[in-house]
């Protein structure tokens, strides 16, 4: 299912604004930064194969750029976003408040 074909207002940066970032579930999250999928797949759905094939978020934030490259869709754009999101993440969480 290509996003356009989602109603407006399930569509993620339209749930987003209207919800809230926490209203947001992982693939739609990783959607977000990938902003479009692979031919016939839409990025939520490519970001519901990734968490599939990782099994967690925790699991696909660990996962190398190489690996990332291996899943059909990803590739070195969209696996340096990732781990740069990850990475920005992980900065964040050691950050004092």
């Amino acid at each position: 299912m290509l996003i356009k074909e989602i109603p407006e207002d399930e569509r993620p940066r339209e749930k987003l604004f209207h919800k809230g970032a926490a209203a947001l579930s992982d693939a739609e999250i990783l959607a977000l930064f990938f902003s479009t999928g692979r031919a016939g797949m839409s990025a939520v759905e490519l970001g519901r194969e990734m968490i599939q094939r990782f099994g967690n978020l925790r699991n696909l934030s660990r996962a190398t750029t190489e690996e990332l490259c291996q899943i059909p869709g990803i590739g070195p754009a969209k696996a340096a976003q990732l781990a740069a999101v990850f990475e920005f993440g992980r900065r964040l969480a050691h950050e004092p408040y």
